[in-house]
C-alpha cells in the first residue's frame, strides 16, 4: 500500500484549500484531504472527441463525480479547464449545469486562458453568459527566463476584472509555482519579490481567490515540476516566500472579500506608464481627497499600483 499523503508542508504554507486536479490521477488526493478534514476544490476535465473538442460530462463521469464528492469536504468545483472554442464552451456549460443541479452546495467556477490577439471581451462574455460560473478565473504565468516580465499581464488582469464586475461575480487568478525541465524552458522560479508582486497585483485589482497550480511530482513523462519542493521533497526558498505572502493575502482577504473594486491605477516611478493600466490622476476612483500618490521607498525607478474599493 502507498504511504498516506502528508499535509505537513501544505499546512506550513498557510494555504486554506486543497486543489485536486483531474479525476484519474489525483483522486487519491481528494480522499486524503477528506480524511484530514481539509476543504478541497476539484477540477474535472470532460472527455474530448477525436478533434479535441470538449464533451459534456457523460453518465460514467457524472457517477464518478458524485461518488467522490460523497467523501465530504469539497467546497468548490472547477469545470473543464481553458475552453477555447464556442463548441468547448457549450460542452462546459452543460457540465456546469449538471454540477449546479446535482451539487448546488458547491461553488462552480471556470478558468480561461486569454490568447494574444483575441477579442478578450467577447470571449469572456461568451464564457460567463453560457457557462454561468459563480466565479471566473484566468491563468497567466509571467515570470520567464528570457525577460524580467512577460508582456500582457496587466491587460489580462484588467480584462478579467472588467468581465467579473460587469457580470456581478467574483474573479480569481493563478499564481506561478512551476518550472519546466525540458530544454529551453521558459518559466523561471519566482523570487521573493516576484511572489509578492504576483499576488498583490491581483488583490489590488479586486481579485477574490488566488490559486497555486502545483504540478504533482508523481506524474509520468511530464516536463513540469513544482517550485515549492526540491528533488528530495524539502521546502525550497520559493515555498517560504509563498508561505509568508499567503499569511498576508489571508489577512487582507478578511476585508477584501467584502469590498468591490472601483478603480485601479498605475503610480509612476521610473516608468511613464504600464500597459493595461491607466496612470493615477486626481479624482481617480472618484476620491477627491487623495491629492498625490508617489513612490517614496527605494530608488526613483520603482513604480506602484493603487486600487480603490467600496463596501
Amino acid at each position: 500500500t502507498e504511504p498516506p499523503i502528508d499535509f505537513t508542508h501544505y499546512l506550513g504554507m498557510n494555504l486554506n484549500a486543497v486543489y485536486v486536479n483531474t479525476p484519474q490521477s489525483q483522486v487519491k488526493l481528494a480522499h486524503a484531504a477528506a480524511d484530514a478534514g481539509l476543504p478541497w476544490h476539484w477540477h474535472v476535465y470532460g472527455w474530448q472527441d477525436s478533434s479535441g473538442n470538449y464533451l459534456p460530462y457523460d453518465e460514467q463521469l457524472q457517477n464518478f463525480i458524485t461518488q467522490t464528492l460523497a467523501l465530504g469536504g469539497a467546497t468548490a468545483f472547477k469545470v473543464s479547464d481553458e475552453p477555447k472554442t464556442s463548441t468547448d464552451i457549450q460542452a462546459v456549460a452543460q457540465s456546469a449545469q449538471w454540477v449546479r443541479t446535482n451539487h448546488p452546495e458547491l461553488m462552480t467556477y471556470a478558468n480561461i486562458a486569454l490568447k494574444d490577439g483575441a477579442n478578450w471581451s467577447a470571449f469572456l462574455g461568451e464564457v460567463i453568459t453560457e457557462i454561468k460560473p459563480d466565479m471566473i478565473m484566468f491563468d497567466r504565468y509571467p515570470f520567464h527566463t528570457n525577460v524580467e516580465l512577460a508582456p500582457g499581464w496587466f491587460p489580462r488582469v484588467m480584462a478579467v476584472r472588467e468581465a467579473g464586475l460587469a457580470a456581478g461575480i467574483p474573479y480569481g487568478g493563478y499564481l506561478q509555482s512551476y518550472v519546466e525541465t525540458k530544454e529551453n524552458s521558459v518559466p523561471r522560479v519566482p523570487s521573493e519579490s516576484d511572489t509578492r508582486w504576483n499576488g498583490f497585483t491581483l488583490l489590488t485589482a479586486g481579485y477574490k481567490m488566488l490559486q497555486y497550480y502545483v504540478w504533482a511530482e508523481e506524474r509520468v513523462n511530464t516536463p513540469y515540476k513544482t517550485t515549492f519542493m526540491d528533488e528530495n521533497g524539502n521546502p525550497t526558498a520559493h515555498y517560504h516566500h509563498a508561505a509568508a505572502a499567503n499569511l498576508e493575502y489571508a489577512n487582507l482577504g478578511q476585508c477584501l472579500r467584502f469590498l468591490e473594486s472601483t478603480d485601479v491605477r498605475f503610480v509612476r516611478g521610473g516608468a511613464a506608464g504600464e500597459e493595461g493600466l491607466e496612470n493615477w490622476s486626481f479624482n481617480a476612483g472618484g476620491d477627491s481627497r487623495i491629492l498625490n500618490v508617489s513612490v517614496l521607498y527605494g530608488d526613483s525607478t520603482k513604480n506602484g499600483m493603487i486600487g480603490f474599493f467600496t463596501d
